[in-house]
């Protein structure tokens, strides 16, 4: 949902999948479940978070 919020805001479908990874990630993790997500989304969610701060 927060993917599909965020595409229509940034007007981009790469910046609302970028952000759609970065919240799942940080959910999981703050809800205790960080082991249900794979590795590679921390890294995509990592990816994001440089491409974002770095912009």
């Amino acid at each position: 949902m927060v993917t599909a919020i965020a595409m229509r805001l940034t007007f981009s479908i790469a910046n609302g999948m970028g952000i759609g990874f970065i919240t799942d990630a940080a959910v999981k993790v703050m809800s205790g479940k960080g082991g249900a997500c794979p590795p590679a989304v921390y890294a995509i969610a990592l990816l994001f978070v440089l491409k974002f701060s770095l912009l």
